[in-house]
């Protein structure tokens, strides 16, 4: 008996807030709206970055394998050049 009293009064309480405040519902979803987006929004964040780290680091090999080349292909040119010197002669 006791405890159904307890629920009436705790549904009455309940009732009453929402009829004092209509505005309390919007209030609350929004609240959880602003949070959701919040939590995406550094979800989001942290995967742009790890992208963004992963494809500046390919950029790095990239240009050292490049320059490696480079290199090569200068040595390989230095060192045909008196090949091609002696078969002019």
């Amino acid at each position: 008996m006791l405890s159904q009293l307890v629920m009436q009064y705790q549904y009455v309480l309940l009732r009453l807030r929402c009829f004092c405040n209509p505005y309390a519902k919007q209030k609350e979803y929004l609240q959880k709206s602003v949070q959701s987006l919040t939590k995406k929004l550094h979800k989001d964040s942290e995967t742009h970055k790890k992208d963004n780290q992963t494809a500046m680091q390919d950029n790095m090999r990239l240009i050292q394998t490049i320059d490696s080349l480079r290199k090569e292909i200068t040595q390989l040119k230095l060192d045909a050049a008196p090949v091609i010197g002696q078969d002019k002669k």
